[in-house]
């Protein structure tokens, strides 16, 4: 019998309303289960519930912003990885959000919807076809 691979379960957290809609277009497209959230308080309320298998974290949102996201939420945060989303590539955010426990970042200037999937994919080791 061969074992069909769950679907990972991702939380896109950005107040970019445009671009967050289509990175979750894209995620969907390639089978991921995608959950969006506006801000960091949001997303801290839906980690405290849910199990996410990555957690892709604007760093600059209005209310909650990501660092806070990950103090608040570290308690939370113990099997999840969490991808920074920055538009800032010199202002030290992203290295301060690792040192803080993110497993990366992706600086959203870099990549386009479809290379976000590609490296969503391989923080979460699922193949890239």
């Amino acid at each position: 019998m061969e074992m069909v691979e769950m679907k990972k379960k991702i939380l896109l957290v950005d107040d970019d309303i445009d671009l967050g809609d289509l990175y979750a277009k894209y995620l969907l497209e390639a089978g991921f289960i995608v959950e969006v959230c506006r801000d960091g308080g949001e997303a801290v309320e839906k980690v405290r519930n849910e199990h996410y298998d990555l957690i892709l974290l604007d760093i600059m949102m209005l209310r909650v912003d990501g660092l806070t996201f990950l103090r608040l939420a570290n308690p939370f945060l113990e099997k999840t990885g969490v991808v920074m989303l920055t538009n800032l590539s010199r202002d030290g955010l992203a290295e301060k959000a690792v040192a803080k426990g993110a497993i990366g970042f992706i600086n959203k200037t870099d990549v386009d919807p479809g290379g976000l999937v590609t490296k969503v994919k391989g923080f979460l080791g699922v193949p890239t076809e």
